[in-house]
């Protein structure tokens, strides 16, 4: 079911992160949501329905509708996702692993560029000389990493896409500086959500990414995986346990190995010792 009306959408978001709502609070709620926008309280009659709570059985699937005894009903989300058909991106040709790593790992200790003549990614820590000594005019084009703040901004605007701008723990991990392992936490917090996640982040990473080689005027087939590379970004699914293995700790930055990945590596093979 396609959700268009203003009134649905934000009824939705309203239900996020509540097991049940009383109708009455409901419309109340959504009432007050309308005004801040500047649209005036809710009132069904303007849609073609004598009471609030035929309006909610108008929605179908989105919700589920428990009565109880009295005139009250209980309202929740319905396990029928609303469809944006106008807005849902089109999963876009997986990035080679390396090109993604270079775009979306925001490191400000490491540096990445293009190598025009083999085609290959490089890449040194901020310290080594090697990248103090790189010429302009030589094979190698800087790739700036997509700004922490921007992808952020991508988890706001999903969550709004999605009617979950309401939900506290999604909220507090987006607002967060953004790294490897808060985008993992928000993933894993999305539940059901998570592959919608990584499709739409998917998107605005090709986009980011063909703009990148339009401006240097590189080959868009560089950010391509070849169709049976086991590296394509984001799937990893048919790399051995090894290679995923490198290529997840490659996207940590040495902070993060350090406070988080090491630490929980360590307790993990004392407690196996000790089993």
């Amino acid at each position: 079911m396609e959700v268009k009306d203003p009134a649905t959408a934000l009824l939705l978001q309203i239900l996020v992160g509540h097991p049940m709502e009383p109708a009455a609070r409901l419309k109340q709620k959504l009432s007050a949501a309308l005004v801040d926008k500047g649209l005036g309280p809710f009132d069904q009659k303007t849609v073609g329905f004598k009471t609030f709570k035929d309006y909610l059985r108008s929605l179908g699937d989105l919700l589920v509708i428990e009565e109880k005894s009295g005139s009250d009903i209980l309202v929740s989300l319905g396990k029928t996702l609303p469809t944006k058909t106008d807005s849902d991106p089109e999963t876009p040709p997986p990035l080679r692993s390396d090109v993604w790593l270079a775009f979306t790992n925001p490191d400000p200790n490491r540096v990445r560029f293009y190598n025009k003549s083999t085609n290959k990614v490089v890449h040194f820590h901020t310290t080594d000389q090697a990248a103090a000594s790189i010429a302009e005019g030589s094979d190698l084009v800087a790739i700036p990493a997509i700004d922490g703040t921007r992808q952020v901004e991508w988890m706001h605007e999903f969550l709004a896409q999605n009617f979950l701008s309401e939900d506290p723990l999604l909220n507090k991990i987006a607002d967060a500086p953004f790294s490897s392992s808060v985008n993992t936490a928000f993933a894993r917090a999305l539940g059901k959500y998570g592959l919608a996640w990584r499709k739409f982040r998917a998107s605005k990473v090709f986009v980011e990414a063909t703009a990148w080689v339009a401006r240097h005027e590189a080959s868009i087939d560089w950010l391509r995986a070849p169709p049976d590379s086991p590296a394509s970004a984001g799937s990893g699914h048919s790399m051995s346990p090894r290679l995923r293995a490198s290529k997840l700790l490659e996207s940590f930055s040495d902070q993060e190995l350090i406070e988080t990945v090491i630490p929980i590596l360590a307790a993990s093979i004392l407690v196996k010792s000790r089993a």
